[in-house]
C-alpha cells in the first residue's frame, strides 16, 4: 500500500483516522503504523498487535 508516499509492505486490513492529519493502519503482518499526512515515514510502528 502506498498512502501519501508511505510504503506499507503487507496488505492493509484497516485504516482509522485520528484527526485530519494522523491515522493508523494495521496489516496482515501484525504491524500497526501510526502515520501523519505529509510525512514519508510512520510516526510509530508497533509489532504484534
Amino acid at each position: 500500500m502506498i498512502f501519501n508516499n508511505i510504503v506499507i509492505a503487507a496488505p492493509t486490513l484497516d485504516v482509522d483516522w485520528h484527526n485530519n492529519v494522523s491515522f493508523a493502519t494495521c496489516s496482515i503482518d501484525n504491524v500497526l503504523y501510526v502515520c501523519k499526512v505529509g510525512d514519508y515515514r510512520p510516526v510509530k510502528a508497533s509489532v504484534g498487535h
